[in-house]
């Protein structure tokens, strides 16, 4: 097997531009008191331990880079970000530390209802721009722009748009009035009268909205199912459930923030964050936070985010932000069988040192 391959599943370790001493890998851990280090597997979460020498030469660094880096850890062992999240490193036998999931936590806190990114905002329009320079290149071809019927076209966005927000809107505008999710009705109007547009022909006016109505029922279930997450006794360990198929572990906490950041760009009001902050202050823990919304759970065990007020999800997106400061349950699990085969492979090597 390859060196830069992971020795369980032979995915090969990525790049990075933060470690000299350890090139290869995103997830780096370490133990400078054992002189041991680990490039742990993305793809199946293994822990690869590196030879004596190599773990040698690269502990310094290590050290360096973890010591100048907020912290979070618990369980004899401690997560530091390089970068953004280019890097990240684990260093073992360490004290409980909360420094770097408090500043994750105050981070997220002061990113409620902040605006979007600047940067964001030049994506979505390098996209439109593509999107109508496409559209013009293809009229240049008559069959393609025979089917391209600009009132059809219309037709079809208003048909697609009322079907799947109507479906979607609970989900959509979670937490806004239900006068607001009602707003879709709206669009079947303007249907009725692009449809009774003399420019639409009959049978192709019948044939937009029957194909527009279906793609809007796929994609207003896929925006509209319930989203919400279940967790063990533990609960740390959460599933999360949205558009995508359901979602364990790192995963998990990652698409649920996504979720929680998307509701409160640009929408939040003041004393629904402070109340948030006063939630999270009282828990400080994601396991105990969820476990005090325990009684609003669905008899299948599902706790919908619209089941909870804003400021509950806004305090669920700051516990949940200060988690991913930690380390993931997938690399502590990992952790015994590492030692366990790094003791296994020291002892091997010992008559060789002898010798």
């Amino acid at each position: 097997m390859a060196k830069d391959a992971c020795l369980e599943c032979g995915k090969s370790f990525p790049a990075n531009k933060e470690l000299a001493s350890v090139p290869l890998a995103r997830l780096v851990a370490f133990d400078p008191d054992a002189n041991r280090v680990w490039r742990i597997c993305e793809a199946c979460d293994g822990w690869n331990l590196l030879g004596p020498e190599a773990s040698t030469g690269a502990i310094p660094e290590l050290v360096t880079r973890y010591a100048n880096e907020p912290t979070a850890g618990r369980g004899g062992i401690a997560m530091a970000v390089l970068g953004r999240r280019d890097v990240v490193l684990f260093r073992l036998g360490t004290p409980p530390t909360r420094l770097g999931a408090d500043l994750a936590a105050s981070e997220a806190h002061a990113e409620i209802g902040a605006p979007m990114p600047w940067d964001v905002y030049a994506i979505m329009g390098l996209f439109f721009l593509a999107a109508a320079s496409l559209s013009s290149w293809v009229r240049n071809f008559p069959t393609i722009n025979a089917l391209l019927d600009r009132n059809l076209l219309l037709l079809a966005a208003a048909t697609f748009f009322t079907v799947r927000c109507l479906l979607a809107a609970r989900e959509l505008w979670r937490g806004q009035p239900a006068a607001l999710r009602l707003l879709p009705l709206l669009g079947f109007p303007a249907i009725a009268f692009m449809f009774d547009d003399p420019d639409v022909p009959l049978w192709g006016g019948l044939g937009t909205i029957v194909l527009a109505t279906a793609a809007g029922l796929w994609a207003g279930r896929r925006a509209g199912s319930p989203r919400g997450i279940r967790w063990s006794d533990s609960g740390d360990a959460l599933t999360y459930h949205g558009i995508t198929p359901s979602e364990t572990g790192q995963n998990a906490l990652v698409s649920l923030s996504m979720e929680l950041q998307r509701e409160f760009n640009e929408v939040a009001k003041p004393a629904d964050r402070d109340a948030a902050w006063t939630l999270w202050r009282g828990n400080e823990s994601l396991r105990a936070l969820v476990e005090s919304f325990a009684p609003r759970r669905r008899g299948d065990g599902l706790l919908r985010l619209t089941d909870l007020s804003a400021s509950e999800r806004m305090a669920l997106l700051i516990a949940v932000s200060a988690r991913l400061a930690e380390p993931p349950a997938e690399v502590i699990a990992g952790l015994e069988d590492a030692e366990r085969v790094a003791a296994i492979a020291e002892t091997l090597d010992q008559p060789a040192a002898l010798g």
